[in-house]
């Protein structure tokens, strides 16, 4: 059952940060001594370079920049998946291309939830994991606007939504229902200049999460900052790690 946290998402959003997230860096770190990706990648204009390049592969599809995509947005996703992606990338083929492709393609037709199941369930690029997924649906499903896409459901979000520790054990479908019903009763009481979507909800979600709790490992007793008694939604964060 979904439990939002009662936190102020406005100022949680405000306070996502695009860049410096210590795994991303490593990750891009990786990538480029591996020559999987360009060597001007950094934490600051990954965000934008995936977004550039969706709207280019919208413009004209190309096997070869879907490639660049799809190894950006698994640097992006940061080296939780380290070793899966540098295999994933070693063995990139034909199979991989169609794939992810028709994965893309089933986005790009509003089939959101179907391309969700078609690669996790039906059609499994191996070593692409059950979270690393929707990260790639945010980014086409925003046309390369990680904030105009679908929300990312990770184990982060599934420990402070749903009190458990893997995304695997939520339904990406109920994710996408309750968030979207979560989104829908909040915007009716915030003003009418200050109405969110549902990746900017999960976006405050992760910047109250990664300000706690620093490891990411959200819902451990041991927070990672100093003096935090008078932070934002502190009596929230101690009474979810008390869960």
């Amino acid at each position: 059952m979904a439990d939002f946290p009662k936190i102020d998402y406005q100022y949680w959003f405000n306070n996502y940060s695009w860049e410096g997230f210590s795994s991303m860096r490593g990750m891009i770190s990786t990538m480029i001594n591996k020559q999987y990706i360009e060597l001007d990648i950094t934490e600051l204009n990954i965000t934008e370079n995936i977004g550039n390049k969706i709207k280019k592969y919208n413009h004209k599809q190309n096997d070869d920049l879907l490639f660049e995509i799809f190894k950006l947005i698994q640097t992006w996703g940061g080296k939780s998946a380290g070793r899966h992606t540098l295999n994933i990338v070693e063995n990139w083929n034909d199979c991989s291309v169609y794939k992810y492709k028709t994965f893309v393609e089933k986005i790009k037709n509003n089939e959101v939830e179907e391309s969700f199941d078609y690669l996790v369930k039906r059609e499994k690029i191996k070593g692409l994991s059950y979270s690393f997924v929707p990260k790639h649906i945010c980014f086409w499903s925003g046309n390369g606007n990680r904030i105009e896409g679908f929300p990312i459901l990770d184990d982060v979000i599934a420990n402070l939504v749903y009190n458990t520790n893997s995304a695997r054990n939520v339904s990406y479908e109920k994710f996408i229902e309750d968030i979207s019903n979560f989104t829908m009763e909040l915007n009716k009481v915030l003003g009418k200049n200050q109405q969110l979507n549902m990746a900017k909800i999960e976006m405050a979600l992760f910047a109250f999460s990664g300000f706690y709790w620093k490891t990411r490992k959200t819902g451990t007793k041991d927070f990672k900052i100093n003096d935090i008694e008078n932070h934002k939604d502190f009596e929230e964060a101690i009474r979810i790690s008390s869960r």
